[in-house]
């Protein structure tokens, strides 16, 4: 399983002035629990992150200077890499968290309990996912 993190960083001395990128880094999750309920629940202390990356160019304070990110620039460029390599294999599902997640903090405003509240475990990554690749 795949958690795909969309990553939006400020490069530069002031968050006024700071060029903004936006990237995405996947999580892989190869031991895949069940629970009682029968869900799926990724072994969150087994996970490999991308050796892929790209590099790029800002101007900050009128030098430009280097950078280079772990991840993809963009999710069709992460299935292609990631996915597609495997499609012989494996099918996939794309499923997008934001929706969910803004449903659930719209509960929480409405009812003021969060899901931290409500739910025994909950990962780092599920949480802040914008979107979610699933390599079955």
């Amino acid at each position: 399983v795949y958690v795909l993190c969309k990553v939006e960083e400020h490069i530069g001395e002031t968050p006024e002035t700071a060029a903004k990128r936006t990237f995405y880094y996947p999580v892989r999750y190869d031991k895949i629990l069940i629970d009682g309920e029968g869900e799926c629940i990724p072994d969150t202390g087994k996970y490999k992150t991308p050796t892929d990356g790209f590099d790029f160019e800002e101007e900050i304070n009128g030098q430009k200077q280097r950078f280079y990110n772990f991840g993809y620039q963009t999710v069709d460029e992460f299935i292609e890499k990631s996915i597609k390599a495997y499609a012989d294999a494996y099918t996939y599902d794309k499923k997008d968290l934001t929706q969910e997640t803004a449903a659930e903090d719209q509960t929480e405003e409405t009812t003021g309990v969060s899901d931290e509240e409500t739910t025994e475990e909950t990962t780092a990554e599920a949480e802040s996912a914008a979107e979610t690749e699933t390599a079955k």
